[in-house]
């Protein structure tokens, strides 16, 4: 008798996102004899996931839209792939796919889910918590993360005691996985001599990353450091809140403060050309441009909150200062 295949549906807010974290697993899974489903809004790297032989679902879902019309046909789409296609196992990554997804899984009754909560992101770390948008995420994160099916993986200890002292989840139902790791056979020190003095922010462009930190603690240094070059990299991220427009960023170039880069595919490339990296966020799950970053043996300047001071030993790899503090970023 054929056994039958096994499904994998892995489900992420963006294809360029399950590209950057999610790839691995779902090449591992396919080459251990799964079929793997992988379900994203499609931003034009979609085919990219098709060209390393997975199976893409172009699923239609607004990042950060509320319209309950909207929100009810995504629901719908979910209910409608996941009914047709039977999966085993689901993987969610992202508020969404994880709420959404982990409520039709449940109702339909047919799929182990395992969620990955890969930071807080915008609700957690910029909303009060009277906020109503942060009330009904963490209302609906009670229901969809304690289905008797599913577990759900952190990536630094603070999110997880967070989640499970708000009541969002039960302590056995997560696991704790340090971040989406590192390929160090790429990702390793070049023996490249620096020409240049390069300081490199690399993150998507977001106020929460801590760019506008950045900016202001260059316009500190640019004086009595004009042979420094002051480098961002990373794609402006339109479909989040706490994006910066591309016209600030272009802006902040007219302005000889910074040069924005942009997107880069080659990363390990990128991050041997700086002399230091430099992450000044407000909250991560646990970053993997500084494990990266770190695989290269970048010295980094990162900020002592969840996620970041998982990855800097302060004053052995790197320094840690307070988030949100442009004059503590210029010092160090």
């Amino acid at each position: 008798m054929k056994e039958a295949v096994r499904k994998l549906l892995i489900v992420v807010n963006t294809d360029w996102g399950f590209l950057a974290y999610r790839l691995p697993i779902a090449l591992e899974a396919k080459r251990l004899g799964w079929q793997v489903f992988v379900a994203t809004p499609d931003t034009g790297d979609a085919y990219l996931i098709k060209e390393a032989g997975l199976n893409h679902v172009t699923l239609n879902m607004s990042r950060k839209g509320l319209n309950p019309f909207n929100e009810l046909k995504t629901i719908y789409d979910f209910w409608r792939l996941y009914n047709k296609l039977s999966p085993q196992i689901v993987h969610h990554v992202t508020v969404k796919p994880i709420i959404y997804g982990s409520l039709v899984a449940a109702f339909l009754n047919k799929s182990f889910v395992v969620n990955a909560i890969s930071g807080l992101g915008y609700v957690f770390t910029s909303l009060p918590k009277n906020n109503v948008t942060r009330f009904l995420t963490t209302f609906l994160y009670k229901i969809a993360l304690n289905s008797p099916k599913s577990k759900t993986i952190f990536q630094n200890p603070d999110d997880l005691n967070l989640f499970i002292q708000e009541g969002m989840v039960t302590k056995s139902k997560t696991r704790l996985i340090l971040g989406s790791g590192v390929n160090c056979s790429v990702f390793l020190p070049s023996n490249t001599t620096l020409t240049d003095k390069l300081v490199m922010l690399p993150a998507r462009m977001l106020f929460d990353k801590g760019i506008y930190e950045f900016v202001s603690a260059v316009s500190m240094l640019k004086v009595d450091f004009p042979d420094v070059k002051f480098v961002l990299v990373g794609r402006a991220d339109d479909g989040n809140p706490a994006l910066i427009p591309t016209k600030q960023l272009r802006a902040w170039e007219m302005a000889g403060l910074i040069e924005w880069w942009g997107y880069k595919r080659n990363m390990n490339e990128v991050l041997n050309m700086a002399t230091m990296v430099v992450l000044p966020s407000y909250r991560e799950g646990l970053p993997k441009v500084l494990l990266e970053a770190a695989a290269c043996g970048k010295p980094i300047i990162s900020t002592n909150v969840p996620g970041c001071k998982e990855i800097v030993r302060h004053e052995v790899n790197g320094l840690l200062i307070p988030a949100k503090d442009e004059v503590a970023l210029a010092e160090a």
